[in-house]
């Protein structure tokens, strides 16, 4: 609290740092916007809290105090001199610092008139990494960052189709998926109002189930905690550099957090804290026992040594047991762009020797690990197998392809993949296998194009030659301006985020869009997309699959045993026994008909499974597919019943996030936690 602090000088500098913030925000925007906003009428009340904070900032700096005047007196000068607007600009900027100010502003009137039009509002602030509290502390809880507020003033749908396109390429991708949670929760909002008002008998007032219903979901959305860390690192040239990583959980209201460590150039503050918030929704989509993480290092890996890579990252597993973020029952993390099962190795091993080396369940610290090293088979195509799966449930389902105007069934399609990587590659040999074929791979080193179609598992192994995709004789180098917008039945954008923006959305032609990759759809383009009836399958379901048996290899880690040692022989005899005692049944009623009696083999295709033993992978892959057609079938139940055609993002976020209201509906906000 304000003023709890006990330093004076800290409580100034805060005060001051924080005004400033305000008021040039609000400047900028009178700026840009040159006219008057809506009235609206307030009491005397907000007046005199827009004036103790003018004299609590005059009473530590006298500079700041006529800096605050001036500000002031010119924003009132662009938006407007009207004595009812002023009070409401005041409320919008002091309504985050309520709880220093004045306790009555926490409990805000609920306006029924914003239910009949919480549909129909155009924008909301969401949280900008460049716009955190300022605080010099590494370790940050959401509740010090005023712009993750979800109140009234903040929450609202968000129609993508009045984001321009040059916005709409250029937002922040927590911007971006707080944009798909709003739409979601509005949705929810209206449906458990709705089941409130049909209920017999109210334990309570309708005003006091929408603080409740607001307070939840506000809740939901911001990140809860996040740590950035900056260790240095001798390279093998004897130079010393500083790395900077992040590690954020999203929520904790299911433990362990669970989230990939990613190592890019490009990766920061906003980027790490929106992926957080996408493993949480995804967790719950798939029913893992999960809360949501992520972990970002700001290095370009290929620049780096083997022997560099690994003292990054066995320092970053010190950093974050230190900490408190990894541990098998806390934040559990796993491979993620940049890094594989040798980074998942060496994370493991440091664990398991200086921290928890007296913990039988060291080695559930982390997923993704080698074989030998306690991970589980299958789970380097998981998430390739994933996305193949939902594009199945998808593709052979009548209703839906009749909406975009494709047939069912892979026979005769085709297909483009974005990212040749883990998931790229599985992804398209599995939708081969099946029978599309594969027109072109796009990836940094080299666009390959083939209208006869393209072998991913020879692409792969000319990758594993030569160390690229440039020079492969199974295709031409791509002479187009974008192969994404190149004709095809199927798009699989398994690449990075933001690859698909409302400028390039009117180009594609595609008509399934499956997003491998976390946030490769833009919101100006998901509206798009739906304006042309193409699908997207939503990165918060179809690549589930990474998260599902990373959740398999977890339980094997604790359970301390793969899976089909116990059960395998005991099945292959219940089956041999079957088989032998349907023989002896027909050879008994045949009462010797036949001098050699009959004798059952097994189909050939059916034999290895009803005689054999099932393998880890086989067990794994059969949970996951089961897993993803349960979420699918949810999904679309979602869809008709709020009627959202072909948004299935937003019937996405909407189960997971009823998931994660209702949990904590039924386990309660505590003040103390």
């Amino acid at each position: 609290m304000l003023y709890q602090l006990d330093n004076l000088a800290h409580r100034e500098t805060l005060i001051n740092t924080l005004a400033l913030n305000h008021i040039r925000a609000k400047f900028s925007e009178g700026m840009r916007n040159g006219k008057r906003l809506g009235l609206c009428r307030e009491s005397q009340t907000n007046w005199r809290h827009t004036f103790t904070w003018i004299l609590v900032c005059g009473s530590h700096n006298l500079t700041l105090f006529c800096g605050v005047s001036l500000c002031l007196a010119v924003y009132f000068f662009i938006c407007g001199t009207n004595k009812r607007d002023i009070p409401r600009r005041f409320k919008t900027i002091f309504a985050r610092q309520n709880t220093a100010l004045s306790a009555q502003h926490a409990n805000q009137t609920f306006n029924s008139a914003s239910m009949r039009n919480i549909m129909h509002r155009a924008s909301g602030k969401v949280h900008r990494g460049s716009e955190s509290w300022p605080c010099t502390a590494n370790l940050r809880s959401s509740r010090l960052n005023p712009s993750f507020s979800f109140g009234d003033q903040e929450r609202s749908v968000s129609k993508s189709a009045h984001i321009s396109p040059d916005d709409d390429e250029n937002l922040p991708l927590s911007r971006n998926v707080g944009m798909f949670f709003d739409k979601a929760a509005a949705l929810l909002e209206a449906k458990v109002v709705e089941e409130f008002k049909n209920q017999p008998r109210q334990k309570r007032s309708l005003e006091d189930e929408m603080k409740l219903i607001k307070g939840t979901l506000a809740v939901i959305k911001p990140c809860s905690f996040i740590i950035s860390l900056s260790f240095p690192i001798r390279r093998d040239n004897g130079t010393i550099e500083v790395v900077r990583a992040y590690r954020a959980q999203h929520k904790q209201h299911r433990l362990p957090s669970k989230g990939g460590i990613r190592y890019s150039a490009n990766v920061d503050y906003d980027e790490v804290t929106a992926l957080a918030a996408l493993m949480t929704y995804k967790c719950a989509l798939v029913n893992a026992p999960f809360g949501g993480a992520k972990a970002g290092v700001q290095i370009d890996p290929k620049k780096y040594s083997e022997g560099e890579l690994e003292r990054i990252t066995r320092r970053l597993t010190v950093e974050l047991s230190k900490k408190g973020f990894i541990h098998p029952g806390i934040d559990v993390p796993a491979p993620d762009m940049g890094t594989g099962e040798r980074e998942m190795c060496w994370i493991a091993d440091t664990y398991a020797n200086i921290v928890g080396f007296s913990d039988i369940n060291a080695r559930a610290c982390i997923t993704g690990k080698p074989v030998t090293q306690g991970g589980i088979n299958g789970r380097t195509s998981a998430t390739g197998k994933g996305v193949f799966v939902g594009i199945k449930y998808f593709i052979t389902d009548k209703k839906c392809m009749d909406a975009i105007g494709l047939k069912t069934g892979f026979k005769g399609k085709t297909f483009i993949v974005q990212g040749f990587g883990n998931v790229g590659f599985h992804a398209a040999r599995y939708l081969t296998e099946a029978g599309a074929t594969c027109l072109g791979v796009a990836e940094v080193e080299a666009n390959l194009y083939n209208k006869n179609g393209i072998d991913p598992v020879a692409l792969d192994e000319h990758r594993r030659q030569t160390s690229s995709l440039a020079g492969f004789p199974g295709a031409q180098t791509y002479q187009g301006e974008n192969m994404l917008c190149e004709k095809c039945d199927i798009l699989v954008a398994a690449a990075c985020e933001r690859v698909i923006t409302a400028k390039v959305a009117h180009k594609i032609q595609a008509k399934i869009i499956a997003e491998g990759a976390n946030g490769p759809v833009t919101p100006g383009a998901d509206r798009v997309l739906m304006d042309k009836k193409v699908l997207v399958i939503p990165d918060l379901f179809i690549n589930a699959g990474g998260v599902t048996v990373s959740y398999f290899e977890w339980l094997k880690n604790l359970n301390h045993v793969s899976y089909g040692r116990l059960t395998s022989k005991f099945e292959r005899d219940s089956n041999l026994h079957i088989i032998e005692s349907v023989e002896k049944s027909i050879n008994t009623w045949l009462e010797g008909g036949r001098s050699k009696g009959v004798n059952l083999k097994p189909d050939p295709k059916v034999k290895d499974k009803l005689l054999g033993y099932a393998s880890e992978k086989d067990i794994v892959h059969a949970g996951l597919e089961h897993t993803m057609e349960r979420a699918a079938e949810v999904i679309m139940s979602t869809t008709k019943t709020y009627n959202l055609g072909l948004d299935i993002r937003t019937a996405a976020y909407l189960v997971s996030i009823e998931k994660i209201y209702n949990f904590y509906r039924e386990a309660g906000v505590s003040s103390v936690i």
